[in-house]
C-alpha cells in the first residue's frame, strides 16, 4: 500500500495591508510584570492580578481563576511603576478607575484583562521607565 503525499501548492505571501500593520496605540507601553490590585466596587474585596504592559492611558493584566471582569465593566484599579526624578530613583503609585476593553483567555487559569483609564495617569511609564534604567546601573 502507497501512501500519496499531495504536493502543496506555492504559497504567494502578500505584503499586510497598512491599514493592519500601523500600530494604532498612541506611546510605547512598558512590559512589566509587577502586581495589580484591582475590585468591582473599590472596597475590600479585591483581587490581585500581574501587570502585563502599561501606558498613561490603560494597563492589560493576567487575571487568575475566579470572577473575571468582562468588557463594560467599570473597575478599580491600584498599582506603581519605577521613575527618576530628580537623579532619584523611586515609584510612582496610582489608583484609578478604568473599563474593561477586553477580557480573553491566556491559559487555562488566566485571563488577559485590557483596562482603559478613566483619567490617564500622571507619567507616560515607559519613558520614565527608560530614564531610570541608567539609575539602576543597567544600560539599554
Amino acid at each position: 500500500m502507497l501512501l500519496k503525499t499531495p504536493i502543496t501548492r506555492k504559497q504567494e505571501l502578500k505584503s499586510p495591508d497598512v491599514a493592519e500593520s500601523m500600530d494604532r496605540r498612541s506611546e510605547p507601553r512598558l512590559r512589566y510584570f509587577w502586581p495589580i490590585w484591582y475590585s468591582s466596587d473599590g472596597s475590600l474585596d479585591v483581587q490581585q492580578g500581574r501587570m502585563v504592559d502599561l501606558c498613561s492611558g490603560g494597563v492589560s493584566f493576567l487575571a487568575p481563576q475566579g470572577d473575571y471582569p468582562e468588557p463594560g465593566d467599570d473597575i478599580w484599579l491600584r498599582s506603581s511603576y519605577p521613575v527618576l526624578e530628580d537623579g532619584s530613583f523611586g515609584m510612582a503609585s496610582f489608583t484609578t478607575i478604568g473599563r474593561v476593553l477586553r477580557s480573553e483567555q491566556s491559559t487555562p487559569l488566566q485571563r488577559r484583562i485590557a483596562v482603559r483609564f478613566g483619567t490617564s495617569l500622571e507619567h507616560k511609564p515607559a519613558e520614565v521607565a527608560s530614564e531610570a534604567v541608567p539609575a539602576l546601573g543597567h544600560s539599554c
